[in-house]
């Protein structure tokens, strides 16, 4: 769906570019004005300027060939700090998507519930405690931030207002990026090695019964997805921690380090093109045997790579997204009509499945519920678009802990009212059906 739909009027505003001391000394150094704005240290927290000495935002940027007006993705944006810089840099015609992998579904509210708990990880670096927002508590259980905290306390801010939070879990449909629309750029700092986690502890229960063990990413199904979601010409752009020659992916969980060698032959397979190589964040001295760990002045004085690859302008752009035509088709049953997941279900299943019941509208928005006692969350409400693999997605805005959470599900195909299906064969909800009108279990639902 597009950026200028009721889903992005909902979250997305502007951000303003005001003029700001520094920038003619940047431009005179070669920096685009834009780059100087985005990055001047009178316009950013202090600890965030503290770090440009080591990170060159400015040089990255600018070999990012990221501009004004672009729609971007940060791709794994950890403690917010290019977020924040992309930002500024793309504008008020712009718009950033802050994509923050794992916990995707019950995970999610079961990682609140144990934020809340004060259960495991219950602690904040160090450096994280400066920007502690949804996890600091007035009472002795320890503090406890998610990674989608730092963002999330930029969305919706009057300086922040073209970043939409997606909190989702890569590795569902094999590695599906599930974003409402085709992008001009892709960016992740220090993060590509996250990608490549394999001891991944399981998600914390979220609906009694119902298991989460936490999936490896495919990370040749993800670059795909990524190539999927760029437009014709769009940019993928990959700096991480350096592992030694011929390490692959295989220090990924050790050391928090990835070969380039082996990056680029993975996102090169899914047809990009290698655009540039900058050696802006190299550093000869560095010891790749070690961890890349510690504070982020300690993580920020490691060997880094930094890549810049193209989706060729001659692809075609093409997706599994619907026609307005096929939409209609499509929806048609939805509209007006109430969506039954797990309808045979009294109560909570032994696997966790309980009844949900959902209202598809045509302004793509969305409420979900169930009954109170089964499970948490019994009301869900937010916006909803189609990815790149023709998947419907639901962004969730409500309640609070499910906040910016993504879940892709429901059948591609349309179906006629009254006609049961199952999971086996479209994912998602055991047992499925679309009766007619707003109805809840008899109960006529106010419109």
């Amino acid at each position: 769906m597009p950026r200028n739909s009721k889903f992005v009027g909902l979250i997305a505003g502007s951000a303003g570019l005001a003029a700001v001391t520094g920038v003619s000394l940047a431009h005179a150094a070669g920096q685009p004005d834009a780059v100087a704005m985005s990055v001047d240290p009178a316009k950013r927290a202090q600890w965030d300027v503290a770090r440009d000495g080591d990170r060159k935002p400015a040089e990255v940027i600018a070999f990012s060939q990221i501009k004004p007006g672009m729609v971007v993705v940060d791709l794994v944006p950890g403690d917010a700090y290019y977020t924040m810089i992309l930002s500024k840099l793309v504008g008020p015609k712009g718009h950033v998507y802050a994509l923050v992998p794992r916990g995707g579904g019950a995970g999610t509210r079961g990682s609140r519930t144990n934020q809340r708990d004060g259960k495991y990880p219950a602690a904040v670096p160090a450096d994280d405690a400066l920007g502690c927002v949804l996890g600091c508590y007035p009472d002795s259980r320890p503090p406890y931030m998610l990674p989608v905290d730092n963002v999330l306390a930029l969305e919706n801010t009057d300086m922040f207002k073209n970043i939409t939070v997606l909190w989702e879990d890569f590795s569902a449909y094999g590695g599906d990026l599930a974003l409402p629309e085709q992008v001009d750029a892709v960016f992740s700092a220090d993060a590509y090695h996250e990608l490549h986690y394999k001891n991944l502890p399981p998600l914390v229960e979220g609906v009694k019964g119902r298991v989460n063990p936490e999936k490896t990413l495919d990370g040749a199904a993800f670059s795909k997805s990524v190539f999927e979601d760029l437009k014709p010409g769009g940019l993928y752009i990959v700096a991480d921690y350096a592992a030694a020659k011929g390490a692959g992916f295989d220090a990924a969980d050790s050391l928090h380090r990835t070969d380039a060698d082996a990056t680029k032959s993975e996102i090169l397979s899914a047809g990009f093109a290698l655009d540039g190589e900058s050696k802006a964040l190299a550093l000869a001295s560095d010891d790749h045997t070690k961890p890349a760990q510690g504070t982020y002045s300690q993580r920020d004085k490691t060997d880094q790579y930094v890549l810049r690859f193209k989706k060729p302008l001659a692809v075609s752009g093409a997706t599994q997204r619907p026609s307005k035509t096929r939409e209609t088709e499509v929806m048609n049953t939805y509209y007006g009509n109430t969506y039954l997941g797990n309808y045979h279900v009294e109560g909570i299943s032994p696997k966790g499945e309980r009844l949900r019941i959902a209202f598809y509208n045509p302004d793509h928005t969305y409420q979900e519920m169930g009954k109170v006692g089964d499970g948490p969350g019994p009301m869900q409400l937010g916006t909803w678009w189609w990815d790149a693999q023709g998947h419907n997605c639901e962004l969730h805005q409500f309640p609070i802990d499910e906040r910016s959470n993504v879940v892709c599900h429901l059948p591609k195909a349309p179906r006629k009212l009254n006609e049961e299906w199952s999971a086996d064969q479209t994912g998602g909800y055991a047992t499925n059906k679309i009766v007619p009108g707003h109805v809840v279990k008899g109960w006529v639902v106010p419109e």
